[in-house]
């Protein structure tokens, strides 16, 4: 397989591996917005951690909901389906980023990175997967002729 073939199978493929390859791109941009945003408003604008820490998810949901759904899954679905379903798995991460932050500092006593850091692990993967069988993955995403039965 050349270099050209694999990427092109990435990019268009709908096979899992595929899926999870692009889902790590638009994750990790993302990821990179969420850690900016929060170490801006904790560094520079001197907020909580906890504050920064939605503030961050805040900016980066828009983002990773159009990445997911155009890139990722490549969905054919009903947006007024999938938006909410996408907004309220990003609700519940939102809730265990903000957990994760106030534990990491109110009960723990260590640095904000650290939560930042844990958020950033935890996320992703629960992230897929909901995204994969809830939100995206009801049989609405572009059809891979190499899989079709």
């Amino acid at each position: 397989m050349t270099i050209a073939s694999l990427s092109n199978w990435l990019l268009h493929s709908d096979h899992v591996f595929a899926r999870l390859v692009r889902f790590g791109v638009v994750g990790g941009s993302s990821g990179v917005v969420y850690a900016a945003v929060t170490a801006l408003c904790v560094s520079v604008l001197h907020f909580s951690p906890v504050a920064a820490s939605l503030i961050g998810y805040a900016f980066a949901v828009p983002m990773s909901f159009l990445g997911h759904r155009g890139f990722s899954f490549r969905s054919q679905g009903r947006w007024r389906e999938e938006a909410p379903r996408f907004f309220v798995s990003q609700a519940v991460n939102i809730t265990v980023a903000v957990l994760t932050m106030h534990g990491t500092i109110a009960m723990l006593h260590i640095s904000y990175l650290w939560g930042m850091g844990a958020t950033m692990v935890m996320i992703p993967i629960a992230n897929f997967l909901t995204l994969h069988f809830w939100v995206f993955g009801r049989g609405h995403t572009a059809t891979d002729p190499a899989t079709a039965p």
